[in-house]
């Protein structure tokens, strides 16, 4: 591994996020459901969300997460549909299809701008398994070793691609 910063450590996802988010999947009658169609990912935000009946619930509607829980796609990793969780969506319910990153002492959107990085893509592409259904395991995104910051850099770059992508955003709209 290359050297780091003064101050950046190595180290796996799994070492920087909960090991497990509840799966008891919907607990109110109507909810919200997240899979992967819902997600843009060419935004990497979740633009199509399903709202149904508790009784309507695909079994793969099992995880409960929150505002600041980034959604990895455990299928076809090359397509790299991934989203952190807003605000407008806290309490939603994924689909066992993604695996839900829950950042522990690590800003939540470190880990968003780490899952789109080519590195990772890459990373995922290589362990993937089967052909018609081109997938990794939870395991295969918790595994995965990043460069870590300390926590008050995360916010600092974070700010800047936040502020970056919002030029971005501005100079689209003008257009």
């Amino acid at each position: 591994m290359r050297q780091l910063p003064q101050g950046w450590a190595w180290a796996t996802l799994g070492g920087v996020t909960e090991p497990r988010v509840a799966s008891d999947g919907p607990s109110t009658d109507n909810f919200v459901y997240i899979d992967i169609a819902s997600i843009d990912t060419g935004r990497k935000r979740v633009t199509e969300p399903k709202y149904l009946a508790k009784g309507d619930a695909p079994s793969r509607a099992r995880q409960n997460v929150r505002c600041g829980d980034v959604l990895v796609s455990l299928t076809r990793p090359n397509l790299n549909a991934v989203t952190m969780i807003g605000e407008e969506h806290d309490g939603a319910v994924a689909s066992t299809g993604f695996h839900v990153l829950r950042a522990r002492q690590i800003e939540p959107a470190w880990l968003y701008y780490l899952v789109q990085t080519d590195q990772f893509i890459s990373a995922m592409s290589h362990r993937v398994q089967g052909v018609l259904y081109p997938a990794v395991r939870p395991r295969d995104v918790t595994e995965y070793t990043a460069p870590i910051a300390p926590l008050a850099e995360q916010h600092r770059i974070v700010a800047e691609i936040d502020r970056l992508f919002s030029n971005v955003e501005a100079a689209q709209a003008s257009l």
